[in-house]
């Protein structure tokens, strides 16, 4: 057979396949050749169909199919087209750079963001004032708007502000990632107002509900940083998943296992196919099983990547419903076809991009990759070994090789970074995630019905997830983990393209197998009894008053009393790394915080605790301030709104610690409490909201024998003056992240131990009430330190 009949064949063989390349081939030239208007490409179009109709008889099959995909070229750009924005005096992105202020009412299209410093609220405009009287009006705006307010999906707002255009010159991919969700206008400093609660409803506000109580079940059944990757792996939410962690995912190449993907759809395809099959039998299984895989898109948040995956698994169900042989390659380019038709701008989205091109690698290069290597391993090692080591070498390396030959330069291009521990990474971590996605699936839905039975079955997934991050964290360590490679153009990701294609000519059939699930049930139950002993043991009191300043932008610490009780005092500037730090710190059968002391008023002590709170298992609160401002009204609001009860506590007032020690508040003023820890011979001072005044009343009375001191506001000359510093001849002074001393302070502290967050991460100390242990995150034990 010649090259031209062998090309007519595999084009009738595939005919999804290069319809589906020629429309999304369409698409990329719409948007490449931006002086082609849509009349052009409707003229191109109306060309090739008369082309059809008129030389029908007389073209080749060749030639009809050149003249077929040209045709569904122009019919790609001209989709392209129509999903730009219109720009008219009724579309919301004609009144982007105005200089002056807007009013817009409309209602919150999806869940709240909360970020460390403002509140995202999504918002679908209804009317807007210009100052002239309100006009209707279309469009959605993404507004930001200050802490304090409590929001929620279906809400009825009001906001004012100025209207900008979303990106820069310089980087363009927000504004596309922002267009791809409808959204054109940005409100960066918005007024926003309440006018009615909640009234979004139908399936889409249930669904919302159901993902939030699923996330408040994780965080009741795991710690942190386990309950926020389960969040993510299970129902898509990485908020809470701290930005130290997700560089070290992305330094390791391993943040796919925390992206919803094809793997998720498959287990839940699975599962749900295995249980409906049973009582409904297989016709209706299947059916029964696409709708599983339907709602569970939709609860995630739809996101491409998501859909890509459940688009094929439908296709696979569907194929199985009809008895018709589906074509692996047909199916993953008819979905990117049916993606790009819904919404165009999905061919740039970077979740899209990597999940196809992963996915492209195992179709092509995974059966070929097997072949060789089983050969070669039956050429070299007996017969009985090669077939052992075949199927874990298949599962968790060449399938990692095949999905990342064709991802490699798209990470290289849109993330500038070449992991070079990816392969050991992606084989230590990759056997564990089937389990995880299972016994955490199970955990929590079981949670949400039997509290106990799903805090059982927690103890199994618990130590599988905290796995996956000690391992992603330790490999992630080393300096030289991850090779910074500057600018990897897309004239590079292309020829990269060209040189694997040029390689990969000869014909390559695609097999894809799915991984397998083999677990060892026995080992698996003796772990989690394991786990679950030790943990048990590590919650248990340790006779030790331990306090912990937390590695947090800002200010907040932890003290675990000697009678196990535990104490958060402030909260930090960010609720991401406060969770996270918790998790790390507190036991993990033991993680409720018999009290929250709220003891200052700046956003570094108090931004932790805007969001989340609900998350953090708090029994009581008590704060302290002599004239509570209203944004620390509003905290408190919140608090008790979350269902806590509030105390204030008074000057001079004593929290007993148990076992004779306590914490006495010291002063109070304007800007919140100093306090002092104390038990038998150790101190430690935590001037957390330290004024003038109280200054100047601690220069005159003194506070001796202070062991731990905690310098004032990240530092700040004027609340840490050398000479009291040097008069309290503090063992050791704690400096909190973003502090900075100046060269008069750094002169008064020579000769005592100086221990900044921001070189060594979490401060703790430990004591006995008589010897004193100091700890630190980046650095070893140091010795210990006798009281005098």
């Amino acid at each position: 057979m010649d090259t031209k009949q062998t090309l007519t064949t595999h084009l009738i063989e595939l005919p999804l396949l290069w319809i589906s390349l020629a429309f999304v081939l369409g698409i990329v030239a719409a948007a490449g050749l931006a002086t082609a208007t849509m009349s052009l490409w409707l003229v191109l179009g109306l060309l090739a169909v008369l082309i059809l109709t008129v030389g029908w008889r007389k073209l080749g099959i060749l030639a009809r199919l050149a003249a077929l995909a040209f045709l569904l070229l122009c019919v790609g750009a001209l989709r392209y087209q129509a999903a730009q924005p219109a720009v008219s005096t009724d579309t919301l992105i004609y009144y982007n750079e105005t200089e002056s202020s807007v009013t817009v009412w409309g209602t919150l299209s999806r869940p709240p963001v909360y970020r460390d410093t403002y509140i995202e609220l999504w918002v679908d405009v209804e009317q807007i004032d210009l100052g002239e009287g309100t006009q209707p009006i279309s469009g959605q705006v993404l507004a930001r708007t200050s802490l304090g307010e409590r929001w929620a999906y279906g809400d009825s707002v009001k906001l004012s502000g100025r209207l900008r255009t979303p990106g820069d010159t310089a980087d363009d991919s927000y504004r596309l990632y922002l267009a791809r969700q409808g959204v054109h206008s940005l409100m960066p400093f918005a007024s926003a107002q309440r006018l009615a609660a909640g009234e979004g409803g139908g399936l889409q506000g249930l669904l919302h509900t159901f993902r939030a109580r699923g996330v408040d079940e994780l965080h009741r059944l795991y710690p942190d940083p386990v309950a926020s990757l389960l969040a993510g792996i299970l129902l898509g939410d990485e908020s809470g998943i701290s930005q130290t962690l997700k560089e070290d995912f992305n330094d390791t190449a391993t943040r796919h296992i925390v992206a919803i993907s094809g793997f998720n759809i498959s287990i839940i395809a699975g599962l749900a196919l295995a249980f409906f099959a049973r009582w409904f039998g297989k016709r209706k299984g299947l059916w029964l099983a696409a709708v599983c895989i339907v709602v569970y898109t939709l609860l995630v948040g739809a996101q491409a990547s998501v859909v890509r995956a459940a688009i094929m698994g439908l296709v696979v169900l569907g194929s199985q419903v009809t008895g018709r042989e589906q074509h692996s390659l047909n199916t993953l380019a008819f979905t990117a076809a049916l993606m790009a038709l819904i919404n165009p701008l999905v061919l740039w989205d970077v979740g899209f991009q990597l999940s196809f091109s992963a996915t492209l690698g195992l179709l092509v290069y995974a059966q070929p990759l097997q072949t060789w290597v089983s050969a070669q391993l039956e050429r070299w090692l007996p017969a009985a070994w090669a077939a052992r080591i075949k199927g874990p070498l298949y599962e968790y390396v060449l399938l990692t090789l095949a999905a990342q030959l064709l991802t490699l330069p798209l990470l290289l291009h849109h993330f500038g970074r070449l992991s070079l521990v990816a392969l050991p990474a992606n084989i230590l971590i990759l056997p564990l995630q089937p389990a995880i996605l299972i016994f955490g699936g199970l955990s929590l839905l079981a949670g949400l019905v039997i509290p106990v039975l799903g805090q059982l079955l927690a103890l199994v997934a618990w130590p599988l997830a905290l796995l996956t991050i000690r391992t992603v964290e330790w490999l992630a360590s080393p300096s030289w983990a991850a090779y910074q490679v500057g600018v990897f153009s897309m004239a590079m990701v292309l020829a990269y393209y060209a040189a694997v294609l040029a390689v990969s000519l000869a014909p390559v059939r695609n097999a894809v197998r799915s991984l397998q699930l083999r677990p060892a049930l026995p080992a698996v139950a003796l772990a989690a009894v394991a786990f679950g002993a030790w943990g048990l043991v590590f919650s248990a009191p340790s006779g030790r008053l331990a306090i912990t300043l937390l590695n947090v932008p800002g200010e907040a610490l932890l003290v675990r009393t000697p009678t196990g009780r535990n104490l958060l005092i402030n909260g930090g500037a960010s609720a991401v790394e406060l969770s996270s730090q918790l998790g790390q710190h507190l036991p993990p059968f033991a993680r409720q915080l018999d009290w929250l002391l709220v003891l200052g008023e700046r956003a570094q002590q108090t931004n932790g605790l805007q969001s989340g709170i609900e998350h953090l298992h708090i029994a009581q609160v008590a704060w302290a301030h002599q004239w509570p401002p209203a944004a620390f009204e509003q905290l408190l609001a919140n608090l008790e709104a979350a269902g806590m009860t509030t105390h204030e506590l008074a000057a001079g007032q004593v929290m007993d610690l148990g076992d004779g020690a306590q914490l006495q508040v010291v002063g109070i003023g304007p800007r919140g409490a100093t306090v002092l820890i104390s038990w038998h011979d150790f101190q430690a001072l935590l001037p957390l909201g330290l004024d003038a005044d109280q200054l100047a009343q601690f220069e005159q009375q003194s506070v001796q024998g202070v062991d731990i001191m905690l310098l004032a506001d990240g530092g700040y000359a004027p609340l840490n003056p050398a000479r009291w510093l040097a008069s309290l001849d503090a063992q050791a002074y704690w400096l909190a992240n973003d502090g900075q001393l100046q060269h008069e302070q750094l002169t008064a502290l020579q000769g005592h131990a100086l221990l900044q967050a921001s070189e060594l991460g979490w401060l703790r100390a430990e004591t006995d009430g008589y010897t004193l242990w100091l700890s630190a995150e980046r650095s070893a034990a140091l010795a210990p330190l006798t009281q005098p």
